[in-house]
């Protein structure tokens, strides 16, 4: 029933002459683009037709975290390969903990901007403003495994405890590996279910998804990607510390951008843009606020508010990737 409401908009849609304009802008790339008066699941049938047209990616902003996460509901009735990826929803300096959900949420929207030739991610301006990890440290803890692969089990072992797993001798929740003769499970943050090789010696013949309590098998897949658990990575020397999901990417000699991701040719949609500015200032005040109250109670070196933070500047930031503008 939805599927044919979806196909009928889409096809009115492509019969009005302002589509018909706006496919030929994009197509001739006379950004920025902007659109009025449409929002919600029309905009997500606009955005998809238009990404028949893409050569890369796109990367969709909007001003707040519920707006991102109701707008991504609407992306996933038209398009699969959608992700939201949050913000951290802590506020810095006061040193709490991420959940869980966005750790799994925010790995695996950056490792499927890095692993797909088109996608769609949806975001807030306040994670699309913060500073992250660089896209080549997270690049080196991404890898695939198809069947037919070779494996050597020492080396598989090293390279899921430097992504961030921790071997058990059961998978029973995310951030799990275990390695019992030629089985080999894994249960990567951001996924529903674990994923099964069975080896033939050292050759992958079978990989399969499964029930973590049953342990029975639910699906087949010919290959699987295994992102990293998160995106802060310590050494194993190195413990967790208050704020380090502020604080981690500042490590770098250059912290990443959300926009370093995209591929090339990835067009970016600022939605309700005028809103979008006024809610970097909004967010700065807040980190103010935060900096003042609690900034030298958590951290003996705290950074400044504005070292988290991005300036709002699309124009600056476009530039870094040669990635292509619409603006909503």
């Amino acid at each position: 029933m939805i599927e044919d409401f979806l196909k009928e908009l889409s096809g009115r849609f492509r019969m009005l002459h302002a589509h018909k304009n706006l496919v030929d802008s994009f197509i001739k790339q006379h950004f920025p683009i902007t659109l009025e008066g449409i929002r919600k699941l029309p905009l997500a049938v606009v955005l998809e037709d238009l990404l028949r047209y893409s050569k890369g990616s796109f990367l969709i902003v909007l001003p707040t975290e519920k707006e991102a996460e109701l707008f991504y509901n609407d992306l996933v009735l038209v398009y699969k390969n959608v992700s939201l990826l949050p913000a951290w929803n802590t506020l810095p300096y006061k040193g709490d903990t991420p959940g869980f959900k966005a750790y799994g949420q925010r790995i695996k929207a950056l490792t499927s901007i890095l692993t797909s030739s088109k996608c769609i991610t949806v975001t807030s301006v306040a994670a699309f403003l913060s500073p992250i990890v660089p896209a080549d440290f997270l690049k080196k803890h991404i890898f695939s495994l198809k069947k037919g692969d070779s494996l050597n089990v020492s080396e598989l072992e090293m390279r899921m405890q430097a992504a961030g797993y921790l071997r058990v001798p059961k998978v029973s929740v995310c951030g799990d590996f275990a390695i019992r003769g030629e089985v080999f499970d894994f249960f990567p943050f951001g996924s529903d279910e674990p994923v099964r090789c069975v080896l033939d010696f050292d050759e992958i013949e079978q990989i399969k998804t499964f029930d973590p309590i049953s342990q029975a098998s639910t699906g087949r897949l010919n290959s699987v990607v295994i992102p990293p658990c998160r995106e802060i990575l310590l050494e194993k020397d190195e413990d967790d510390v208050p704020c380090q999901e502020y604080l981690f990417p500042l490590s770098f000699e250059h912290p990443g951008h959300l926009l370093d991701y995209m591929p090339q040719f990835s067009s970016t949609v600022f939605v309700d843009y005028e809103l979008l500015k006024g809610r970097y200032s909004t967010i700065l005040d807040e980190y103010k606020a935060c900096y003042r109250q609690f900034g030298h109670s958590v951290l003996e070196k705290p950074p400044m508010p504005d070292e988290l933070l991005y300036d709002f500047d699309p124009d600056h930031g476009m530039s870094r990737k040669s990635v292509d503008k619409v603006m909503e």
